[in-house]
């Protein structure tokens, strides 16, 4: 997995020294993990851990986990979700600091992102889902470029023990370099 770089980001793997970064920025924040599949970390602990595990999962080659960088500071992840090499998909996830929501953090990481699957890891499809109750997830991959593909019904159960639907985004190669997205 390679370091990526934006004009304002930079997007490398995690290290353990991140942890208060993780917790600080948006670990802790149950507006970030409002949509998330974990509950709010309630002490840097529980983030030392997770981060020591996804430390761990570098060696497995279809695992993509990227630190979004900002001004210095760790305030996000980029991801895959599930890869598919045979036949060349993969499924991205992200979350932001709430106090970087609107600034087109996430658009710019995603867009990098998109641009390493299509032509550095030779991905032919990037699709993303989100949570109905999310809109702002769907705007950005609205913005970089993504396709309305479907509703999941019923697809997320919530932390409440509620269910919601879950909506499809995704792009092909080719579309992606037709819109020349990213250069």
């Amino acid at each position: 997995m390679e370091r990526l770089y934006t004009n304002r980001l930079v997007l490398r793997k995690f290290t353990e020294a991140d942890a208060t970064d993780v917790f600080m920025n948006w670990a802790c924040d149950g507006r970030v993990t409002k949509f998330l599949s974990f509950e709010p970390h309630e002490n840097i602990d529980t983030t030392k851990k997770v981060l020591a595990n996804w430390v761990n999962e570098y060696t497995d080659k279809n695992i993509y986990n990227w630190a979004i960088v900002f001004n210095g500071k760790v305030i996000g992840r980029i991801h895959s979700s599930y890869v598919n090499r045979d036949w060349n998909f993969v499924e991205v996830g992200y979350a932001i600091g709430y106090d970087y929501w609107g600034k087109g953090i996430a658009s710019e990481a995603l867009l990098c992102v998109m641009d390493y699957f299509f032509h550095k890891a030779n991905m032919n499809r990037i699709y993303a889902m989100y949570d109905a109750e999310n809109p702002a997830s769907g705007r950005v991959m609205q913005k970089c470029g993504m396709q309305y593909e479907g509703n999941m019904r019923q697809h997320f159960l919530r932390r409440d023990c509620t269910y919601s639907d879950g909506l499809i985004y995704g792009i092909l190669k080719d579309e992606f370099d037709r819109n020349i997205i990213c250069k």
